[in-house]
């Protein structure tokens, strides 16, 4: 995780010097989760402001698959329960719930994307 430019992904095979294998630019990372899956293996990245889902199937060429908001910014913390990826906003005081059944298009479950209100 690169907070200045999104997701780094690094060799350690030797821990004591750790290699760049590949980076993909999505934004500021500020915190990710990987999950295997049948259709590959997936890191999910919140920027903060939205979530961007990236195939590490081939971890020297990561592809950005797909992205959503979630809020207009403040997410700095993610979790995941099955199809969804939960992050509590801090900029509009609320919980989004992503969709990410469908790895190309993450939906914010929420229609206005404005998130469940934090109570």
């Amino acid at each position: 995780m690169d907070r200045g430019a999104g997701l780094e992904i690094l060799d350690l095979t030797n821990p004591t010097m750790p290699s760049l294998l590949a980076s993909t630019n999505c934004g500021g990372g500020e915190d990710v989760l990987v999950k295997a899956s049948a259709n590959g293996v997936f890191a999910y990245v919140t920027t903060g402001g939205q979530l961007c889902v990236i195939d590490v199937s081939q971890p020297t060429s990561p592809v950005l698959a797909g992205q959503t908001s979630m809020g207009n910014s403040g997410v700095f913390s993610i979790a995941m329960s099955g199809n969804y990826v939960v992050g509590a906003s801090l900029s509009d005081q609320s919980i989004h719930m992503v969709d990410i059944s469908n790895p190309n298009a993450p939906v914010d479950s929420k229609p206005s994307a404005g998130g469940y209100g934090i109570v």
